[in-house]
C-alpha cells in the first residue's frame, strides 16, 4: 500500500501443505516474522514437524525465501536446526549480524549465518526475564543505542506487555 489506506491482496504466500517437514494437519503457522535482506525476503514460521524422531516434539522454526515479498516463498526442506520453539523474530544489527529470537518457556536467541537458514551460534536463554508466567512474541529493536526486547508477560492471571534493555 503506498497510502496504508488501499490494498492488493496477493494471496496467501505460503501453507503448511507446502513445506516438507511439515505435519499436513498441524495447522500451526502462527506468530511469523519476515526480514529482507540482500535482495531477497526470508519468513519465519513455527509449525509441528512430521517427523517427531528426527526433529522432536512440539514446535520447530522453519524459513522459507522469496525474491519480493509477496512471493512466491519457497520452503527450506528441513526446519532450522536446534530451534524448538514459536514466535520467531529476527533482528539485523547494525554490524550486519542477523539474531534469531523465540520463545518456548523462556525466550531464546542465537546468530544466525549470513545464509539467514542456520545459526551460527549456540543457543543462549535471555537472563534477567521473569522466572514466573508465559513469556512468547519476543521482539528486538535498537533506539539511539539502546536494545529492547518486549514480550508478553503473564503473571496472576493478567497479561502484561514487558520489555528488557540492553
Amino acid at each position: 500500500s503506498d497510502n496504508l489506506t488501499d490494498w492488493t491482496d496477493h494471496g496467501v504466500i505460503i501453507t503448511q501443505n507446502k513445506v516438507p517437514w511439515v505435519r499436513p494437519d498441524s495447522y500451526s503457522m502462527w506468530a511469523p516474522d519476515c526480514i529482507e535482506r540482500n535482495g531477497r525476503y526470508y519468513f519465519y514460521f513455527p509449525s509441528a514437524p512430521a517427523d517427531t524422531v528426527k526433529y522432536g516434539r512440539g514446535f520447530a522454526i522453519g524459513v522459507a525465501v522469496a525474491e519480493k515479498p509477496e512471493g512466491p516463498y519457497i520452503p527450506e526442506p528441513t526446519p532450522i536446526l536446534n530451534v524448538h520453539g514459536i514466535d520467531p523474530n529476527v533482528f539485523i544489527d547494525k554490524d550486519g549480524q542477523a539474531y534469531l529470537y523465540w520463545s518456548a518457556g523462556h525466550i531464546y536467541g542465537a546468530k544466525l549465518k549470513d545464509n539467514m537458514k542456520e545459526l551460527d551460534s549456540e543457543v543462549k536463554i535471555l537472563g534477567d526475564l521473569p522466572t514466573k508466567g508465559l513469556k512468547e512474541g519476543p521482539f528486538v529493536f535498537e533506539r539511539e543505542g539502546v536494545y529492547y526486547m518486549t514480550y508478553p508477560h503473564v503473571a496472576n492471571k493478567t497479561e502484561q506487555l514487558e520489555y528488557a534493555i540492553s
